[in-house]
C-alpha cells in the first residue's frame, strides 16, 4: 500500500554548490547504528533501495510495517492519521562534507492504530552531474519521533550500474527490497531506458563460508559462469530462477556492474533441514570433527548429541541451540550476497561474537565494536569494507592475526555450550 501524500505535504529539493562544505562528516557516519543489526531493538525497521530511472534522476523507495508507526486522531476527528518525513542529503563519494543536493517529502497515512500492513513511499533525487556519490536517508515517525537513517553508495556514472535496474513483482511499481529470490517466485527486471537485450549469467550457489578472521590470505577470484545467455527485451525482463545460484543481469558484455541476484533454497532465510543445521557449526570444529559428523547416517541426533554434551543439560543445550541458529537466521536476512548470510565476513562474525554494541558506516566500509567504541586497549572492532567485482557485492572484512586470541576463545565458549557475545 503506497502512502499518500497529504494536502499540506510539501517536497523541498534545491541543489548547493559543490564548494559548499558541511562541518563535520554525515550524521550517519556519526551515529551508532548497532540497533539496526539487532532483532530485539525498538528501532524504526524499514528497506530502502534506490533506482538510477535516468542519468539525471534517481529515486529512493522505503517500505515498512504500518504496525509501528503512531496513527493519532485530529482534534474533533474520527480518523487516525500517521506522518513520515523521508528526506536526503547527497554528497559526493570522495568528499562527504560537500553537500551535493538535499530534498524531503511529508508523507500520510488513513488506518488504524496498531493495524500490520506494508507501506511505501518515494522521493526522487536530481543528479546534475554524473558520477559516484553517497545517499544519507533519513525516514521519520513524525508522530512518535522515532527515525531510521541509512547511508548508501549510488552509481550514477556506470552504464551497467545495479541501481539502474528494479527488481518488482510482476505489475509493481515497487521494488522488492531484497537481493535473493528462489525457484517459486516470479520477478520483473525493469530495465535501463533504451535497453533491446540483456545478458544473464548464472553462477554455481558458493558454499565456501568466510576464513577465521585471524587468516590474512584468503583472497577469492571471482568464478566464471557456467552458462550466459542474451534476451531480447522490450524494457522489462519476465524472470523465475530455475537453477539454485546466482544471477546476473547485464546490459554489456564484461561489465563489472549490473543486477546481483541469489536463488536460495526455498523457506529462505529460515534454517529448518538438519543439512542446514550441520553446515554453520564448521566454525566451531576442526576439520577433522566436522567431516566426522558430517558422515553419521544419523545426523540429527548426533548434531543433538555435540550440543548436549557440552551444554550438560537438555534445558541449557536448548538454549544454546535456539539463540546459536537465531543468529544464523538472522545473518541470513541481514548479510546475503553471493552466498547465505552466514556465511559472509560479517556474518561470521555477527554468528560467533555476537551482536556488536557499536557501528559506524562511512561512505565505503564500516566499523563495527565490542566492549567499547573509544578505542581503548580492552575493545574489540572489525573493519568491513566496500567491495564489488562484477559478481560479487559485499563488506570485506581487514583481517588480522591479532584476532586469533578472540576467535578462540568465542569459539571455545560456545564449545563450552555458551551462548557467546563479546563484551
Amino acid at each position: 500500500m503506497k502512502l499518500r501524500a497529504l494536502l499540506y505535504a510539501f517536497y523541498v529539493s534545491f541543489l548547493l554548490l559543490v564548494c559548499t562544505c558541511r562541518s563535520g562528516m554525515p550524521q550517519a557516519s556519526r551515529l551508532n547504528m548497532a540497533a539496526y543489526y539487532d532483532a530485539q531493538a525498538e528501532v524504526l525497521r524499514a528497506d530502502f533501495a534506490l533506482h538510477n530511472e535516468s542519468p539525471t534522476v534517481t529515486r529512493i523507495y522505503f517500505r515498512l510495517d504500518a504496525a509501528q508507526l503512531l496513527y493519532e486522531r485530529a482534534l474533533n476527528a474520527n480518523t487516525y492519521n500517521a506522518q513520515l518525513l523521508l528526506s536526503y542529503v547527497l554528497h559526493p563519494i570522495n568528499s562527504p562534507r560537500v553537500i551535493a543536493d538535499s530534498g524531503r517529502v511529508v508523507l500520510g497515512d488513513e488506518g488504524t492504530p496498531g493495524e500490520s500492513k506494508l507501506l511505501s513511499g518515494s522521493i526522487a533525487m536530481r543528479i546534475k552531474q554524473p558520477g559516484m556519490y553517497s545517499v544519507e536517508v533519513v525516514l521519520r515517525d513524525l508522530n512518535k519521533l522515532t527515525s531510521r537513517i541509512e547511508l548508501f553508495t549510488l552509481d550514477q556514472q556506470s552504464t551497467d550500474a545495479a541501481q539502474r535496474f528494479m527488481l518488482c513483482s510482476p505489475g509493481q511499481q515497487v521494488p522488492i527490497f531484497r537481493n535473493y529470490t528462489d525457484t517459486a517466485e516470479a520477478l520483473q527486471i525493469r530495465l535501463p531506458e533504451n535497453t533491446k537485450r540483456i545478458l544473464v549469467k548464472h553462477y554455481a550457489l558458493v558454499q565456501n563460508p568466510a576464513a577465521p578472521p585471524f587468516l590474512i590470505n584468503t583472497t577469492q577470484e571471482a568464478p566464471k559462469p557456467d552458462t550466459s545467455w542474451w534476451v531480447e527485451t522490450n524494457g522489462v525482463l519476465d524472470f523465475r530462477a530455475t537453477r539454485h545460484g546466482r544471477y546476473s543481469f547485464h546490459t554489456v558484455d564484461n561489465a563489472q556492474g549490473g543486477l546481483l541476484l541469489n536463488c536460495m533454497r526455498n523457506g529462505y532465510p529460515a534454517v529448518r533441514q538438519v543439512q542446514q543445521l550441520l553446515e554453520p557449526l564448521r566454525y566451531l570444529m576442526p576439520r577433522e570433527e566436522y567431516n566426522k559428523l558430517a558422515a553419521e547416517k544419523q545426523l540429527k541426533p548426533a548434531i543433538d548429541k555435540f550440543w548436549l554434551e557440552r551444554a550438560g543439560s537438555e534445558e541449557r543445550a536448548r538454549t544454546v541451540i535456539k539463540n546459536f541458529y537465531q543468529r544464523v537466521e538472522h545473518c541470513n536476512t541481514l548479510f546475503t550476497t553471493d552466498r547465505e548470510g552466514w556465511q559472509t565476513d560479517r556474518g561470521m562474525i555477527y554468528l560467533i561474537f555476537g551482536k556488536p554494541q557499536s557501528v559506524y558506516r562511512y561512505p565505503l566500509y564500516e566499523i563495527w565494536y565490542y566492549g567499547s567504541d573509544s578505542g581503548s586497549s580492552n575493545s574489540l572492532s572489525f573493519t568491513f569494507m566496500s567491495y564489488s567485482d562484477g559478481y560479487r557485492s559485499d563488506f570485506i572484512l581487514e583481517r588480522n592475526l591479532g584476532y586469533k586470541i578472540n576467535w578462540l576463545a568465542a569459539v571455545d565458549a560456545w564449545r563450552q555450550g555458551q551462548v557467546y557475545t563479546a563484551r
